[in-house]
Formats: structure tokens, C-alpha cells, sequence
């Protein structure tokens, strides 16, 4: 392993993790008011040749549907029999799902991070980085998966008190061969292994 400090883990991590062409995850982001987790969000995410679909379930239990691929984010919920449509970037596909990512670690000011080396999040292997928002007297905590570069948790901490966790609970790569990319009417986008099929 490459020795990881606060002054080469932004070069670590870029030279050595990249993401899964496809894989299937399952996250949980939680949200704290005082001492008690306040909110519970969900989500399910399949990712697949440069497509992304989220379904997010709110606390309230409602299910946003999110499809980005081609320059294009299609969003609609249960009862809808037509999705929107408008334009946006892949990046918008972790802005959906509430989650930051190891990109988002890249971008960080080095004097930044304030801790770094390799830990264990719940069995998996990961590189673990400790961010420092002196402007908001908070800190940050991005445990990011040696296996594949997913982002497994992450954690947002002020004077010691949890305000933001988010956790992966199960992730699953490449995606079933049913998985599906299709909107409400039925268009169906993006088939899953058809670049395997072409090539």
C-alpha cells in the first residue's frame, strides 16, 4: 500500500480508485436535529453504461425516479405517467442522491484535510480522509472503498455532534441484466449489456 498522508491522498486517490462502469447500491442518508436523527432518506441507484437511475424515498415516503444519461436528468414520481425532462451533466446523477463523492475529496484545498490512512467502514477496506470547515466549525469524514473507489460513508460532525451520515448498505456490480432504464411511458432509454452486445 501507498503510504497516505494529508499532502499525497488527493494523488492516491486519483492515480489508483475510479468508479464501477456498472453497479447497483443501496444508501441511506440520515439527517440530525440535536441528539435525534430528524430525517431517513433512501435510495436505490443503478449505474450502467454512463446511465444513472436513482430512486430516492423521502421520510414522508414519497419516491422520486431519476434517470441522466446523454446530457438529459428525466425525474417523475409513482403516479406520474410522464417523466421532465431537461438538460444536465453526470454529475447531477450524486447531487440527486444526496451524496457527496471521492471527486468532491479531489477538489478540497490540501490544508484541508486534517487526517488520513486506511481504515475498516463495516468490513470493507478504505481509504479513509478527515476534512476541516473552519467556516462552518464543522468537519467532514469520506471512507471511500479500496475495492472499487465508491464512496461507502460519509459524515458531517460539528463540536462532536452527527448532523449528516450517509452509508452504503449493500452494493452489487455489474447491475442484474434486468435492470431496468425506462421512463413511465415505457420509452425505454438504455438496455443494460447492449455495449457488450455491440462490441
Amino acid at each position: 500500500r501507498v503510504e497516505i498522508t494529508p499532502d499525497t491522498v488527493q494523488s492516491v486517490i486519483a492515480q489508483t480508485l475510479s468508479r464501477p462502469q456498472s453497479y447497483y447500491r443501496e444508501i441511506s442518508i440520515e439527517l440530525w436535529a440535536g441528539e435525534e436523527t430528524s430525517s431517513l432518506t433512501t435510495a436505490q441507484v443503478w449505474v450502467d453504461g454512463g446511465w444513472t437511475r436513482s430512486d430516492v424515498t423521502s421520510p414522508s415516503g414519497m419516491v422520486q425516479h431519476n434517470l441522466v444519461g446523454e446530457g438529459t436528468r428525466w425525474i417523475w414520481y409513482d403516479d406520474d405517467d410522464t417523466a421532465v425532462a431537461f438538460p444536465a451533466d453526470l454529475a447531477v446523477s450524486d447531487l440527486v442522491q444526496r451524496v457527496p463523492t471521492y471527486e468532491d475529496v479531489l477538489a478540497l484545498s490540501s490544508e484541508e484535510i486534517t487526517a488520513t490512512g486506511y481504515e475498516k467502514y463495516e468490513e470493507t477496506d478504505c481509504i479513509f480522509v478527515e476534512v476541516e470547515q473552519k467556516e462552518l466549525g464543522s468537519s467532514e469524514r469520506y471512507w471511500i472503498a479500496v475495492s472499487n473507489g465508491l464512496l461507502v460513508a460519509a459524515e458531517r460532525v460539528k463540536e462532536e455532534q452527527m448532523l449528516y451520515r450517509m452509508r452504503a448498505q449493500y452494493t452489487e456490480s455489474p447491475i442484474p441484466l434486468s435492470s431496468s432504464f425506462t421512463l413511465p411511458d415505457g420509452t425505454v432509454l438504455h438496455t443494460v449489456g447492449e455495449e457488450e452486445e455491440e462490441g
